[in-house]
């Protein structure tokens, strides 16, 4: 196939991919609400925790990284290049920022970067997970902790790059923008953060949307 159709191929798998809305399918399954009229009015599992309870919270976010995990390792499989790779990723990315069947809307892309850059650089995706842990145990800011683990995996991306292992250049492309695009995303949580008035983990939703997250 050729290289051009199979990176514009992967980018619509990984969008198709990342655009199922596994928030809104689970909370309308199991318990005939939408979870976009509870809490921040988000789809992801911080606000599917505060509506739906742990379980459902845990079977969102493993979704989610699946949905940026399968598209890349199906273009490292068939394509076998990083541009396909790198396509399907992004692709993921963008479906569950802006999914197709929300009306081009959607979360801040967190679970599915994770899933999609676990692939391509393992070592700094679990230490960015780890300080992820670490900074919503110690704060109970999810976005908070959302921010420092795309800064740490940026960090630990260049940082093992400059020691010696070998990424090729989409890669860069990948982990900068991704970084970016997770904080840019994040700029109203980290308003309310200065103000003081950011929602920390566990606390209740409440059934008008109030915040953002």
């Amino acid at each position: 196939m050729n290289e051009s159709l199979a990176v514009v191929l992967m980018v619509a798998v990984g969008y198709l991919a990342g655009s199922f809305p596994s928030g809104i399918v689970y909370g309308r399954l199991f318990r005939g609400v939408d979870v976009r009229q509870m809490g921040s009015g988000k789809t992801g599992a911080t606000n599917v925790l505060r509506s739906l309870g742990p379980r459902f919270a845990i079977a969102v976010g493993v979704t989610d990284v699946l949905k940026g995990l399968l598209p890349v390792l199906l273009a490292l499989t068939l394509v076998g290049t990083p541009l396909a790779a790198v396509a399907a990723g992004f692709g993921a990315i963008a479906g569950h920022n802006w999914s197709i069947f929300l009306g081009f809307s959607g979360g801040r892309g967190v679970a599915t970067s994770v899933g999609a850059f676990l692939p391509m650089a393992p070592i700094p995706t679990v230490i960015a997970v780890a300080a992820f842990i670490g900074v919503v145990a110690s704060t109970r800011y999810v976005s908070l902790g959302s921010v420092v683990a795309a800064l740490t995996a940026l960090v630990t991306f260049l940082v093992t790059a400059l020691f010696g292992v070998r990424y090729p250049s989409e890669y860069y492309v990948f982990t900068i923008a991704g970084a970016l695009l997770i904080v840019v995303r994040h700029a109203d949580n980290l308003a309310r953060l200065r103000a003081g008035t950011e929602r920390k983990l566990g606390e209740p939703a409440e059934t008008a949307r109030t915040s953002a997250r």
